[in-house]
C-alpha cells in the first residue's frame, strides 16, 4: 500500500528515507533531487504547491511544513485519499514532536523509523493479515454459532411489538404478552415480571454468548473491522485487494439475517421493491400449493435477489470489463473484491426488508393484511413519509456504496467502470425479473397471484 517515505527540504536534502517492500534500487540522493525539482518547478511557475502527483498505478503526496521541510509519501492507487492525507499528516506531526526545534541540517535521523512504522501498522493493519486462518474449525464453527444467534435475536426484534399485544412464537417457543389483560393489579404486575424475566433469559443469554463466541474469533473480528471502516468510508473498497478470501466469512451472517427477517416478517424482496406476505396472499396461493411449498418460493425469491447483486452482478461486471479492455480473460481478483465489495453494501438492504416487514407496518399503524385498506393507505402523505421516503434512503444506501465502492476497483479508468456497472446491474435487475415471471407468472409452477 506504501511504496516509500522521504523527509527533505524544499532544495534536496534528504534526513528521512524509508523503503517499504522489496528494495527497487532506486537512489534516493537523485529521488530526493528529483522531487525537489519539480515541486519548485511547480511552485515557481504555477504560483501553486503541489499536493499530489498521479503516476499509472501510484500516486505521490508532498507536504509542505514549517522549516522549509518536505514530507514526501508514495501510495498505491487504490488507497482512499483521506486516510493517504491523514496518514502523512500524522507522519508529519510525529516527526515534530519527536524532533521539536532540534537543529537536524546534515543529520540522517534513522531513529525515527520504529515510529513510521507503529504509526503505519496501525493505520494499514489489513496490509499485514494472515492469509491463512489459524483454526478453520474453529472460525467456521464461530461463523455458524454467530449467525444462528443473529437470526434468533433478529427473530425477536421484528416481533417485539406484538410483545404488547397478544405475544407471539419465535422459532416454536411462545413469548406471552408483557401486558397482561383481565387480571387484577397485583396479578397484572406479577405476570408482566414474569414475563420481562422470561424475555430476557432468551435475549441475554445468546447476548452473551455471542459475545463470548466474538471475543475467542479474531478472523471474525477483522472482517467486521474492516466492514465498519467501509461503512464510514465506502472509497476504502480499494483494500479489498490486500485482503485474503477469509473476509468474505460475513456473507453467512448476511443471508442469516435475510431469511429471518423474510421469514418472520412475513416480506420478501424482489428487483428494488418488496412486498409483504399477508394471510389472504398465503390463502390464495394455499389454493394451489403446500404452504411449505409457497413459503419455499418466497423465501426463494428473496434469497435470489441477494444472491443476483452479491455474485451475479460482480460477475457481469468482471466480465464487461475484460470485454472493454479486450483482455477477455476472466479476473478472479477482481470479481472477488467487487463480491466482498457487494456483500458489505447489501447490509443497507436489511433495514429495507426489516422496514417493509409485515410485523413493522403493522407497528407503524398501517394494515398490510387488509389489502384494500392498504391501497388507501399508500395515497396518504402518512405514508409517503413514514414508509416510502425511509425505503428509498435505505436502497439508495445501498446503490450509493455499491456504486462508491465499486468505482475503486477499476484503475485510472472511469469511462470503463461506468459502462461496465451500469450493463452489468441493468442485467442484473433483467435477470430478477425473468426469475420472478418463470417463479409466480408463467404458470410453470402455479398461477400467479402476485
Amino acid at each position: 500500500m506504501i511504496s516509500h517515505f522521504i523527509v527533505l527540504t524544499t532544495y534536496g536534502q534528504i534526513f528521512f528515507s524509508k523503503e517499504f517492500g522489496e528494495e527497487s534500487g532506486v537512489d534516493v540522493a537523485l529521488t530526493g533531487g528529483l522531487i525537489s525539482a519539480v515541486y519548485s518547478m511547480t511552485s515557481e511557475t504555477q504560483r501553486e504547491k503541489i499536493t499530489e502527483m498521479a503516476l499509472e498505478d501510484k500516486k505521490i503526496l508532498f507536504r509542505e511544513r514549517e522549516s522549509d521541510l518536505l514530507f514526501v509519501l508514495t501510495v498505491d492507487e487504490l488507497m482512499d485519499d483521506t486516510d493517504a492525507n491523514d496518514l502523512l499528516d500524522e507522519i508529519a506531526d510525529s516527526f515534530f514532536q519527536k524532533y521539536g526545534e532540534l537543529k537536524i541540517d546534515g543529520m540522517i535521523l534513522s531513529d525515527f523509523e520504529p515510529i513510521i512504522d507503529e504509526i503505519v501498522q496501525r493505520r494499514l493493519w489489513y496490509t499485514t493479515t494472515q492469509k491463512e486462518l489459524t483454526s478453520k474449525k474453529w472460525d467456521f464453527l464461530a461463523t455458524g454459532g454467530i449467525a444462528s444467534i443473529m437470526a434468533w435475536l433478529v427473530a425477536l426484534f421484528i416481533k417485539v411489538g406484538y410483545a404488547f399485544r397478544d405475544g407471539f412464537t419465535a422459532g416454536g417457543i411462545f413469548f406471552p404478552s408483557l401486558i397482561p389483560s383481565n387480571q387484577d393489579l397485583g396479578a397484572g404486575i406479577a405476570t408482566m415480571l414474569l414475563a420481562t424475566v422470561y424475555y430476557s433469559l432468551f435475549l441475554s443469554i445468546p447476548l452473551l454468548l455471542g459475545k463470548f463466541i466474538f471475543e475467542r474469533a479474531p478472523a471474525l473480528k477483522a472482517t467486521y473491522r474492516f466492514a465498519l471502516e467501509f461503512f464510514q468510508r465506502p472509497t476504502r473498497s480499494g483494500y479489498s485487494s490486500f485482503l485474503p478470501k477469509w473476509f468474505l466469512l460475513p456473507i453467512v451472517h448476511l443471508f442469516a439475517i435475510i431469511l429471518s427477517i423474510s421469514y418472520f416478517g412475513r416480506v420478501m424482496i424482489w428487483e428494488l421493491q418488496a412486498l409483504q406476505i399477508s394471510e389472504g396472499l398465503l390463502q390464495q396461493l394455499n389454493a394451489i400449493n403446500a404452504p411449505w411449498v409457497n413459503w419455499a418460493l418466497l423465501l426463494l425469491i428473496t434469497v435470489f435477489t441477494f444472491v443476483s447483486w452479491i455474485f451475479l452482478q460482480p460477475l457481469f461486471m468482471t466480465i464487461t470489463v475484460g470485454a472493454i479492455r479486450k483482455t477477455y480473460q476472466f479476473d478472479k481478483r477482481f470479481y472477488r473484491d467487487a463480491v466482498l465489495v457487494a456483500t458489505l453494501s447489501s447490509y443497507f438492504l436489511l433495514p429495507y426488508i426489516f422496514w417493509a416487514s409485515l410485523p413493522f407496518q403493522e407497528l407503524l399503524g398501517f394494515h398490510p393484511d387488509d389489502i384494500g385498506l392498504l391501497n388507501f393507505e399508500r395515497t396518504t402523505l402518512k405514508f409517503l413519509l413514514i414508509t416510502t421516503l425511509p425505503l428509498n434512503i435505505f436502497l439508495f444506501g445501498f446503490l450509493f456504496y455499491l456504486g462508491v465502492g465499486l468505482s475503486r476497483l477499476v484503475k485510472m479508468d472511469r469511462l470503463t467502470y461506468a459502462v461496465s456497472f451500469a450493463l452489468s446491474a441493468f442485467t442484473t435487475i433483467l435477470l430478477q425479473k425473468l426469475i420472478f415471471w418463470i417463479i409466480f407468472q408463467s404458470g410453470l409452477i402455479y398461477i400467479g397471484v402476485i
